[in-house]
């Protein structure tokens, strides 16, 4: 599938998950305003992919492969939620559609960064911004690291920190800290005891990173599985690109926001789902 051809898909899936969620939150009143969050979310990433289409920009094919998969997740859960409003699981539904809407607009938001040219006003992209700055659960997010270690707190406190300081490094630093907090993480919820025990792994064996994503694959809640295995893939590949762009002025604050916003829901979402 070309790149072009992933972006049609992902408007579609998009358009399709807006019609979804939004015909959930006519049936809803007292989750209205976590549905209403989530609606202006896949707006604000439509209204972004939209704008590349607009402008023909072809993001690096991981983005678009990336955003494909998300937003066929997207689509199916938001599906699922209109289905199932009536079944107490929905709130699970609804749990998983808010952290895959949050990832989806950050993948769009990579996508425009590593795309438009330098100094290109993207509006579009101003939006999805704004759209992920109201509803930032990062106050949230460092109280519950700091509950599990105040070390972790602070270097995922310390990543955004960094990312609005004049140090020396801006993108790079916040970009490498942020990474390390989602690895901490990993290693909390999938210890390598309980992970080698599930493999039945001998003392020899290395621990790869595969094996603690295939442990917690095991042990979370089945309505987060898909998103979380989608975002957990998709914020691989993004690093991947940012940690290539070693040319000073190719990683810029743009580029490193989006990343962190991934992360943030990458993060919220495994504080969610156990």
């Amino acid at each position: 599938m070309s790149n072009k051809n992933d972006i049609d898909v992902i408007i579609q899936n998009l358009e399709s998950s807006l019609d979804a969620t939004s015909e959930s939150k006519k049936q809803l009143s007292e989750y209205t305003i976590q549905l209403g969050k989530q609606e202006g979310q896949i707006e604000s990433a439509i209204g972004l992919w939209e704008e590349m289409k607009g402008q023909n920009v072809t993001p690096p094919q991981p983005i678009t492969a990336s955003g494909v998969a998300l937003t066929y997740i997207l689509q199916q859960l938001s599906q699922d939620l209109k289905t199932h409003v009536s079944n107490p699981s929905w709130a699970n539904q609804l749990q998983a559609l808010g952290t895959t809407t949050l990832t989806i607009n950050s993948v769009a938001a990579s996508g425009a960064s590593l795309s438009y040219p330098p100094g290109y006003r993207s509006q579009a992209l101003v939006q999805v911004n704004l759209i992920e700055e109201r509803y930032s659960q990062r106050s949230a997010i460092s109280q519950r690291l700091h509950t599990i270690d105040q070390s972790l707190g602070q270097e995922y406190d310390n990543a955004w920190q960094t990312l609005h300081q004049a140090t020396q490094d801006p993108t790079r630093s916040p970009m490498f800290l942020m990474r390390e907090v989602e690895r901490r993480l990993l290693d909390f919820f999938a210890p390598e005891i309980k992970v080698r025990k599930y493999h039945s792994l001998v003392p020899g064996d290395k621990i790869t990173g595969r094996h603690k994503i295939n442990y917690l694959k095991s042990i979370i809640k089945p309505s987060a599985q898909a998103a979380f295995l989608a975002q957990e893939q998709a914020l691989n590949d993004i690093y991947a690109l940012l940690s290539k762009a070693h040319t000073p002025g190719q990683l810029d604050t743009e580029k490193t926001r989006a990343f962190l916003y991934q992360a943030d829901a990458l993060i919220q979402l495994l504080l969610d789902s156990f």
